[in-house]
């Protein structure tokens, strides 16, 4: 996208209305582009040039209209936003969204569809500057894609005497440990902070950025391999000794480092990284705080090891009952002083050590574990249950569903034989799936959805909000519970746009007898504003952390 520009279509009307249309929502810091489009044929085209960033357009339009475009749009499978402007409503904002569009804004209502434009144009905005020359993730080191194009014009124009280059792929050894203990948010500044120790010791040739998550990536060149490799200790050793404060606590991670040398390869970009990538595992494996050198000979040996390591850990962990739940509560703000809990698995090692799940569950995903692993979830969750009960303390309890278990022939069987044989009450467990797995998986979830609610089951869906059509999935479904996602009530009292896709869903939830939950709060600030959206419950570290005992007061009311 060169300059920054950002190409607008506008659907369904005539050139005046294009004017009329180009005016309201003129953005003075960006340069726009507007095309009239009244054909599909029109729309294709300009879809398949790459050159359509944005659509916004009549709603009535006899031969072509926005909510044509909505279809072309998710027909060709593409993610551009559609927002339909109307002179008299017709439709609900929530019906309209149901039909694939981003929003339904009266055109009259210029700070209405001003605010909705920036929204998106701003999410258009942060994907152009992120393969802008210069283009800097939040940590303030270059962007994933910034550094993959730096890097692949740099294999290209290698020559064999250039200097010894190497690739580092760097994992924070407990970088989601670290981000549940201290909050997303949290996180993010840790991160933030990692990053300048890595950038204050790059030299003038080298090129470091944020790949995902915990991880980094680092371009170094050096005279020898022995110099690159003493430039990977220092790294290593700074971030291990480097320390954060959050609330008066020190905060610190170790790292591993896989290192790939580049300058005889004749490997593809893609394949550079993920041997860079295999050998920080190996490091991270074999204890943290290590660095890993790649050599090619290790490769199918090394992922085999890697395999049998794990397939004889997750065997040990089902033996040897190695599998614990952690519970977080999730409190009202409704004067509901009902208990109910979300269960958290976890898995322990030879040294008693907790092992999180952002560490073991891609490796049970592989292994095709998840639906045994979600199984022994439900078996410890509803005996813990039935304990609590005799203790007089009755609760509803959430489990989540993977998309093995959404897939799993057997496991509604098993659900319904499991629930017989515990007798833990089937009205206090509610399943909790995630909306990209609905989506993913609609059919099956369907199903297993009426099958559960035959039960007499809850139905809860985690992450809402991430999709335009996130409110599709409340027509053919009965949910009890929509967990609001995080990213939405992040910086809610100030973030215009979440304001308005909140309300949304609140209008939403409450049509349809939806109960609201809040999660990952990790401020005191965010609960009165939440309050204020009419959220029936709240969860998250700040109220409390997850712990394997269930004795949260919940007489002790938030408001």
């Amino acid at each position: 996208m060169s300059e920054n520009r950002i190409n607008i279509c506008v659907i369904g009307g005539t050139e005046a209305e294009l004017e009329e249309v180009s005016d309201i929502i003129a953005v003075s810091e960006l340069s726009c582009t507007f095309t009239l489009v009244n054909s599909k044929s029109k729309l294709l085209e300009i879809i398949g040039t790459g050159h359509c960033h944005l659509i916004i357009g009549n709603c009535k339009h006899k031969d072509f209209n926005v909510f044509n475009a909505a279809d072309i749009v998710t027909e060709q499978g593409n993610h551009i936003s559609c927002v339909g402007v109307f002179e008299t409503a017709e439709l609900s904002v929530v019906e309209a969204m149901q039909q694939g569009l981003s929003d339904y804004i009266d055109i009259e209502n210029h700070q209405h569809l001003h605010l909705v434009v920036e929204r998106e144009l701003t999410h258009v905005l942060q994907l152009c500057t992120s393969t802008s020359v210069g283009g800097r993730d939040f940590t303030g080191l270059y962007s994933r894609l910034q550094f993959l194009e730096y890097f692949e014009n740099k294999l290209s124009t290698k020559t064999k005497n250039d200097k010894e280059t190497a690739l580092l792929y760097l994992q924070l050894d407990n970088f989601n440990l670290i981000k549940e203990s201290i909050g997303i948010l949290s996180g993010d500044i840790f991160l933030k902070n990692t990053a300048k120790v890595i950038d204050n010791l790059l030299e003038r040739d080298d090129v470091a950025a944020r790949y995902q998550g915990g991880s980094f990536i680092l371009l170094l060149e050096g005279e020898t391999i022995k110099k690159i490799s003493a430039k990977a200790d220092i790294i290593r050793e700074a971030i291990g000794e480097a320390i954060s404060k959050f609330d008066n606590n020190n905060i610190s991670s170790t790292c591993s480092i896989g290192i790939n040398y580049i300058n005889n390869s004749k490997d593809t970009l893609q394949v550079i990284i993920s041997n860079a990538f295999d050998s920080s595992e190996k490091a991270k494996f074999s204890g943290g705080n290590a660095v890993h050198h790649y050599h090619e000979t290790e490769v199918v040996s090394s992922e085999v090891k890697e395999k049998q390591a794990w397939d004889v850990r997750f065997r040990e962990a089902f033996e040897k009952d190695l599998f614990v739940l952690f519970y977080q509560p999730i409190i009202s703000l409704k004067a509901d002083d009902k208990p109910r809990y979300e269960a958290l698995i976890r898995m322990t090692d030879e040294g008693d050590n907790i092992v999180s799940p952002a560490t073991f569950i891609p490796f049970a995903e592989r292994a095709g574990l998840m639906s045994d692993i979600d199984r022994r979830v439900i078996l410890y969750s509803l005996h813990n249950g039935v304990e609590e009960k005799k203790k007089g303390n009755e609760m509803e309890i959430f489990i989540k569903l993977s998309g093995s278990s959404i897939n799993d022939e057997k496991m509604l069987t098993w659900i319904s034989e499991t629930i017989k044989e515990i007798k833990f009450p089937s009205k206090n467990i509610v399943f909790e799936i995630s909306e990209s797995l609905a989506f993913n998986h609609l059919t099956q979830t369907l199903h297993l959805v009426k099958n559960l609610k035959k039960l007499n089951c809850k139905i809860a869906i985690n992450h809402f909000g991430t999709r335009l059509k996130s409110f599709k999935l409340l027509e053919p479904m009965d949910i009890d519970y929509l967990k609001i996602d995080s990213r939405l009530i992040q910086n809610l009292a100030s973030n215009k746009a979440h304001q308005v896709i909140v309300k949304e869903i609140v209008k939403a939830a409450y049509k349809n007898k939806i109960k609201l939950i809040a999660e990952c709060i990790q401020e005191a600030g965010s609960l009165p504003v939440i309050w204020q959206y009419n959220i029936h419950f709240v969860q998250g570290y700040f109220l409390q952390i997850p712990d394997q005992r269930m004795e949260y007061d919940f007489s002790n009311l938030l408001m």
